[in-house]
């Protein structure tokens, strides 16, 4: 199995969330400005690029400044009808900000103590900290009951003896590459969450 390579992106544009493995690459996309955080998080699915004003029945709504918000900005319609930019999304519900969110997330994945994980990201460890542990555990069970426990395989399985009794070259993974690939996991879970979330949302509303 290849580790992850490790290489720094000047473009924002151009990193991905395997890129992260390159902890320049996770930094130089949260400290930007808050319209990149936003798009980035948009065009890799953790936020919706569309919202549609239940009240008005219609999806021109367009994001609007507002300094009260904590990310900054805000869903808004011609109306005036406004609605939170994390609605729908990983980070609902939620009153910590998404650079906040992403960075605790990415911390937690390195497979700190929670304690540590809670020291670097600023979160309440008796509370903030354990509920979104929580959170991201439940996701990944989620992960192992629907992605892995439902493989069905077929044909023959050969096993390789020679890798019992010893660990393997391709075992010995990087810690890195590691986090890299829950980070991957992690994508397409909250993506597939999201989705979920707004095609019932969207079928209670019809």
């Amino acid at each position: 199995m290849q580790t992850t390579k490790r290489r720094r992106h000047k473009d924002v544009n151009n990193i991905e969330f395997r890129d992260f493995v390159t902890p320049l690459n996770f930094f130089a996309v949260f400290l930007s400005d808050d319209s990149i955080v936003i798009k980035w998080l948009q065009e890799h699915g953790l936020l919706l690029g569309r919202m549609c004003c239940m009240r008005c029945d219609n999806w021109d709504m367009h994001l609007q400044t507002r300094k009260s918000s904590i990310d900054g900005v805000t869903w808004r319609c011609n109306y005036g009808h406004e609605i939170s930019i994390t609605r729908n999304s990983f980070f609902e519900n939620s009153h910590i900000s998404l650079r906040d969110i992403m960075l605790f997330v990415y911390e937690f994945l390195k497979h700190q103590t929670l304690w540590k994980t809670s020291q670097q990201t600023s979160f309440c460890y008796k509370s903030t900290a354990i509920n979104w542990a929580n959170f991201v555990r439940d996701i990944f069970c989620q992960y192992i009951n629907d992605d892995v426990f439902n493989v069905k395989f077929n044909g023959d399985i050969e096993v390789d003896e020679p890798r019992f009794g010893r660990r393997s070259k391709d075992v010995n993974e990087s810690r890195n590459a590691r986090v890299s690939k829950k980070i991957l996991v992690l994508e397409n879970l909250i993506s597939r969450r999201a989705r979920n979330s707004r095609t019932h949302k969207a079928r209670l509303h019809d």
